[in-house]
């Protein structure tokens, strides 16, 4: 099963962090592919590229794939001038991807619930950095 995650205009190594936190939970979940929609982001520095290659290698020891899914430009171009897209996978255009009936749209920042994540563990990124929400605001 593939798991989106959709990144928002800031991608942060705590996202990154947090995301890989809940790594052994999609496993258990029958996840086996993380793919990452990073067409919003805007924000990052050399920290998130870092932890790109760290979440890449923690997926790995947990026998998940991880894909990061139409980068921005701007991205993209850090992406090639710091090596780090020849070190883990990327794909442009969401049309290239394959998904299967199992998966849900990816949730926006903006959209996120609490009760999505009993369901099907969509997360945006920007939400786990603490982007617009403080989440527990209900």
């Amino acid at each position: 099963m593939i798991q989106r995650v959709e990144a928002g205009r800031e991608l942060t190594h705590g996202a990154i962090a947090d995301l890989g936190a809940t790594l052994s939970e999609q496993v258990a979940r029958g996840v086996t592919t993380v793919h990452m929609s990073a067409a919003r982001v805007s924000q990052f520095d050399s920290q998130t590229l870092e932890s790109l290659l760290e979440f890449d290698a923690l997926a790995r020891s947990r026998g998940l794939s991880f894909t990061l899914i139409d980068p921005s430009d701007l991205l993209q171009a850090a992406l090639r001038v710091t090596g780090v897209d020849s070190r883990i996978q990327v794909r442009q255009g969401e049309g290239e991807v394959d998904s299967s009936p199992d998966d849900e749209t990816p949730v926006l920042a903006e959209e996120l619930a609490e009760e999505d994540l009993d369901e099907e563990f969509d997360i945006a990124a920007g939400d786990l950095a603490g982007d617009d929400d403080p989440g527990d605001s209900e």
